[in-house]
C-alpha cells in the first residue's frame, strides 16, 4: 500500500514492513521499519517494538525521547502518548508538556500554537 505524506514523500508498506519512496519512486528508507506515520523529508516517525522514535532521513535517532502511542500529528508537533500520559512533542520530536490524569482529549486542542 501506498500513503503519501507531507512534501510528496510516499511511505509505503511490504510484507516486510514500511519504507519511504520520494515523488519519483527512488527507495529512500528501505521497508524495514514496522510503520510509519510521518516524514516530512527531513526525518520520519518510525514505531520500532512497543515505541514510536523519531529518526533523520539517513536513519539516525535524532530524538531519545519515545512515546508508546501517536496521537495526532500537526504542523506543530505531535501528542502522544507515553506510560499513560499524554505529552506534546514539538516538530522535532522534544519534549513540551507531559499531562498526568488529564480529564480531556487532548486531540482536538493539537493544532493550537505553542
Amino acid at each position: 500500500s501506498l500513503i503519501v505524506r507531507n512534501e510528496g514523500y510516499i511511505v509505503f508498506r511490504t510484507e516486510y514492513g514500511s519504507g519511504i519512496m520520494d515523488k519519483n519512486g527512488n527507495i529512500l528508507i528501505k521497508d524495514k521499519y514496522e510503520y510509519i506515520p510521518y516524514c516530512n523529508g527531513r526525518m520520519f516517525i518510525a514505531r520500532m517494538g512497543n515505541e514510536y522514535v523519531a529518526m533523520s532521513m539517513d536513519e539516525n535517532i535524532i530524538s531519545e525521547y519515545r512515546v508508546n502511542k501517536i496521537v495526532s500529528i500537526t504542523s506543530n508537533g505531535f501528542v502522544g502518548i507515553k506510560d499513560d500520559n499524554y505529552v506534546l512533542l514539538n516538530d522535532n520530536f522534544k519534549l513540551l508538556k507531559e499531562f498526568s490524569n488529564l480529564v480531556y482529549n487532548l486531540k482536538p486542542y493539537a493544532e493550537i500554537s505553542y
